[in-house]
């Protein structure tokens, strides 16, 4: 990792612990007070261009007003020889995706990501977006609790510094939402879709949509639907693998928005709540999409017939021979760009045959491409 360079005054830095594309981490003892803390140094050339500094002295200033015990806590924010430099709480433990590697109990990840959805919970109260959810930015300290670290993209709802404009994508492509991938303005179900993301995944031992390239990757979160959690484990609960479900949704309105209620149900869970068997002196708690599931099963079947008739006319149409043709072919909806990819997707998810088709033209990959090299 280099030579240590940095002097800050008040701190005997130990050595370096971590190093990424933006920063150096070491470990240090806070002479004062006689405790361990990590020093967060901005890399020189990076420290020479002043919004990357304005960026990295933001997420100190967003850390610093989250008083949260999930939240990796700050100490100091300034400038050094070598750079602005963020100094916080040491924290001995994992990240999750060490302890993904390793293979997460069920239990265990239902209580982190209760503990990652209080974190945001509280964050949206204060007005402000992680935008960067991802499992190495997830600490597990050794005592067990949940540390959310690494807000260098975190954004002021009501952005006031300007670095961040609508339009501008940030973030890591693999837990991006639809939303986030388009530029648009985000909410607080931005940061729950990157938390369905990281549970789909520490359960499923794979992400939602594999192994594959970033412009592929971009397109899959754009327009399909992952894989059924319950049917790809048959080991996990479907009461967990709904709320899961429902935090991956792509139509941002459609997506679960409420951060404590998402926390509460990952408790309930974690604590074996769900019942799969009831007698006179049990009660099955249910989700909101078991709630919806069995009002429908309560209305009068005949309801169904009429539009069952239809749907099975039309499938007879499109599937029947004719005299130019002997099967219909599926249609093949052409983006042009990232705002109709999403647009088509959204339009046709539910009507379009399942033999539908989704391109791009040469433009888009090239403009994807192009684009997701230059966030590596």
């Amino acid at each position: 990792m280099g030579n240590i360079e940095a002097k800050i005054d008040g701190y005997e830095i130990e050595k370096a612990i971590g190093e990424g594309g933006m920063c150096s981490v070491y470990s240090a003892i806070d002479k004062q007070f006689g405790r361990s803390v990590a020093i967060k140094v901005l890399l020189p050339q990076l420290a020479e261009q002043r919004e990357q500094r304005e960026r990295f002295l933001t997420e100190g200033r967003h850390m610093a007003k989250l008083q949260h015990p999930n939240v990796v806590q700050v100490y100091d924010v300034g400038k050094c020889n070598v750079g602005p430099y963020i100094i916080m709480e040491y924290i001995e433990g994992k990240t999750l995706r060490q302890l993904m590697n390793e293979g997460l109990p069920t239990t265990e990840t239902m209580t982190i990501g209760a503990h990652i959805a209080r974190v945001l919970d509280y964050a949206h109260s204060k007005g402000y977006l992680h935008r960067d959810l991802k499992p190495s930015n997830i600490i597990i300290a050794k005592d067990g609790l949940t540390k959310v670290a690494d807000w260098g993209l975190s954004k002021s709802m009501e952005d006031p510094s300007g670095l961040t404009k609508t339009g501008i994508v940030v973030g890591t492509p693999g837990y991006m939402s639809p939303e986030q991938i388009l530029g648009k303005e985000l909410k607080g179900t931005s940061d729950l879709y990157a938390l369905g993301v990281i549970l789909y995944e520490a359960l499923a031992g794979v992400h939602p949509f594999g192994e594959l390239p970033i412009t592929e990757l971009l397109a899959a979160q754009l327009t399909k639907k992952p894989k059924d959690l319950a049917k790809l484990n048959s080991a996990i609960a479907r009461p967990i693998s709904n709320i899961i479900h429902s935090l991956l949704r792509k139509k941002e309105v459609e997506r679960e928005s409420n951060a404590a209620w998402v926390a509460k149900r990952l408790e309930d869970l974690s604590e074996g709540a769900e019942l799969k068997e009831t007698n006179d002196n049990q009660t099955i708690v249910l989700t909101q999409l078991d709630v919806k599931t069995t009002a429908r099963q309560k209305r009068n079947p005949l309801l169904w017939l009429l539009p069952t008739l239809f749907i099975l006319f039309v499938c007879f149409q499109l599937l029947a021979p004719n005299n130019e043709s002997k099967l219909v072919r599926a249609p093949i909806f052409k983006a042009t760009d990232l705002k109709s990819l999403y647009e088509l997707n959204i339009r046709y998810d539910v009507f379009a045959p399942t033999r539908a088709t989704f391109t791009m033209d040469g433009d888009l990959y090239e403009k994807l491409k192009l684009w997701s090299a230059n966030i590596r």
